[in-house]
This record gives structure tokens, sequence and C-alpha cells, in this order.
């Protein structure tokens, strides 16, 4: 969304103004800060801008950016140019004797309107020229003005600042400590959980998979920053607020998907392998494969590319891994072979190229990001 696009307030709208034509024009603008009728006038500039000499009169119609584009322009045309003839905006404004008349609004103008407004402006004042500012324009000219928005309403930036950056820097320093802890995490952004299999379960694949027991799952933390896109003041925080900061963040999120898509690659292809009739698992039920090629394989490639942990235990004929039975059958001597096995080749092995590649970019963007949050986080200003 644009940066007119999160106005929600006519006296944002007006902060917003004012300052602009303060820059734009001159700091000789005559703002008023008076509410009331003001007879057709918000500000007024006696001078020459963009080859235009005399008194610039300045009119600011705000209408939610929200609405609907041709809703707005109506509005515009029945107090600019009203059916039946009645008193224009523009007549208003007749003793004053406008060199320019400068409409600031947030209804985006089409050709129609323009020239409709612009022959009504000729009738009304003539030898004025009509000049409008929509929110096309007003994006061009706000480029490297950003800060004129931040001076908008404080409550809209406590409300930035609780709910989209605190959260947001929050999970980094949670990232942090996982991924900067060696072999804590190293199927990240992946986790292998226990799922009902009555519910959709969104896995690696995005499929709903009925029946499993385990699933494979996106970090929830990943979900947590991305889910931060959608609050209503993301935006203005990200491009508005703290461009550069969140720039960074992005690129984190970007790194963190490939990670991912690394990581669910390669666990896809082993529980391919792993679950087929054929496969070294043959001998099992489909059930028991399925549960082996999950949760099995997953903690097989944690605990080869990560800390050495005691990965399982017996107890009888069972196969636990954390508590939860894998395996429980005549097999048990094959399958836990099959597990050390794999253990070993895989640690010997070590992460395939695309996921250490990916974990160390993902590290560098995380410090990246981490460092550049600081600075909005403590002294509420945009990394350098």
């Amino acid at each position: 969304m644009s940066i007119i696009g999160h106005l929600r307030h006519p006296h944002e709208f007006k902060r917003l103004c004012d300052g602009l034509l303060r820059i734009e024009l001159g700091p000789l603008t005559q703002t008023f800060a008076a509410s009331g009728r003001d007879g057709g006038v918000d500000a007024e500039f006696v001078g020459t801008y963009g080859g235009i000499s005399g008194r610039w009169t300045c009119q600011y119609k705000y209408v939610d950016p929200t609405s609907d584009p041709n809703a707005a322009r109506q509005r515009l045309t029945k107090l600019f140019d009203p059916r039946p003839p009645g008193e224009s905006e523009f007549a208003k404004v007749k003793p004053r004797a406008p060199a320019a008349y400068l409409l600031v609004t947030t209804a985006p103008a089409t050709t129609h309107l323009i020239d409709r407004l612009t022959a009504r402006c000729a009738a009304d004042l003539p030898g004025c020229r009509l000049v409008i500012w929509d929110p096309s324009a007003l994006e061009c000219l706000l480029q490297g003005r950003e800060f004129l928005a931040r001076a908008l309403d404080s409550h809209v930036e406590n409300v930035a600042r609780e709910q989209v950056l605190q959260p947001v820097v929050n999970e980094v320093e949670e990232l942090w400590a996982i991924v900067g802890t060696p072999g804590r995490v190293p199927l990240w952004p992946l986790s292998c959980n226990r799922v009902d299999a009555t519910q959709a379960v969104y896995t690696f694949s995005g499929n709903r998979k009925p029946g499993t027991r385990w699933s494979w799952l996106d970090s929830s933390r990943l979900h947590t920053l991305a889910g931060a896109r959608s609050h209503p003041l993301y935006d203005y925080t990200a491009r508005v607020r703290y461009p550069k900061a969140f720039r960074l963040l992005t690129r984190l999120l970007s790194a963190a998907g490939t990670l991912r898509n690394a990581v669910a690659a390669e666990l896809a292809s082993a529980h391919a392998v792993w679950t087929a009739d054929t496969g070294p698992l043959g001998k099992l039920t489909a059930g028991e494969r399925e549960t082996l090629g999950t949760l099995g394989l997953y903690t097989v490639l944690a605990n080869a590319w990560g800390a050495a942990e005691k990965y399982c235990n017996t107890e009888g004929s069972a196969i636990k891994i954390d508590g939860d039975i894998v395996y429980s059958g005549q097999h048990q001597a094959e399958v836990l072979r099959l597990l050390e096995t794999e253990l070993t080749r895989r640690a010997s092995a070590g992460p395939p190229a695309a996921i250490a590649s990916g974990r160390r970019l993902v590290e560098r963007h995380l410090a990246a990001a981490r460092t550049a949050l600081w600075y909005p986080w403590h002294l509420w200003l945009d990394s350098p």
C-alpha cells in the first residue's frame, strides 16, 4: 500500500500537505491551523512555482483512500462542478484572484475528471491555472520525503510499534537463539510434529495427508514473521517508517524460504525411498513405514547433521523416539540397524550443498536483520 493509502483521517492528510507545500513551494507558504469554514483556502503561496507567478491558492480534499475511486471522483465533481449549476469551490476564491489553484486530493484523478474541472476553473476563475496533485503525483513528490508521513498521529506510530515492530523483533531474537546455536535445530525451518489425522495439515508440500501421524511443519516463527505482513499497519511500518530495516527482514524471509525448500526436498526424496514397498522397510506395514519415514527419518537427519544425541531407545520389542513408539514388532533388529546405518552414512556425508549454503545465507541475513532492527526498536530510527 502507498503512503497516501495509510492516511485514515483528514487531519493526517492536512499535516502531510502542510509540510509538503512548505518544502515544495517554499517556506513562505502560509498554512492555516484554524478549523471551520476556510472559504475554499487551506494554504496560500505568493511567488513563482512551475513557471507560474502570482498567488497560489491551495485546497486539500481528503477522501478515504480505501473507498471506491469512482465514488471519490464523484464527490470531487459535486464540489468543484456541481450539477445542477451551483457555487463551486473555485467560485469561493474568486475575490482572491489567484494565478493558480492547487487541488491536493486523495482521490485518484482521471483525464475526464481533470478536463471537467479545468473547464469549470477557467469559467469561474478566468486566467487561473488549475493544478491537481492526486495520489500518483503525491507519491512522486514524497519520494525522499517520507519523513513527512512519520509526523502523523502518534497513536498510529505507537500501534505500529506495539503490534508490528515488537513481534517482529521478538521473533528475530528467538531465531537468533535457534539458528545461532550450531546443531541445535539442524533441520530448521521444518519441524516434525504429531498431528490430528482428522484435520487438514499443512505439510512441506502444502497438501493434506489424511491418516498420517506425523508431519513436517513449517517453523511457527517463520509463520509469525510472514503473518506480520497481514497487519493493516505493516506497509506503513515497513515502507514509511523503517524501510531499510524491513528490507533486510524481507531478505531473511526469502533466504529462510530457500533453505526450507532445500530441507523439504531432501526429506521428501528420502521419504519416498523409505516408504516404498520395495524399499529398505518393505517388510513393514504401510503405517509403520510412514511413521519411520517421517519421524524416524527426521530424527536420523537431525542427529546426523546436528549435535550428537541418542535419537532412539528400545523397550521390549518397541523402538521409541522421544518417548513415542515408532515401531513395535518382530523386525526390531533390522529397523534399528537401518536407522544406525543411515545415521552413520548421513553423518559421514554431511548436509547436502543446498542445505549447507542455505544455512550460511540464513545466518548472514539473520545477523544483518537483527542489527538493522536494533535501530527502530531502541532509537525509533531506521537502520543507517
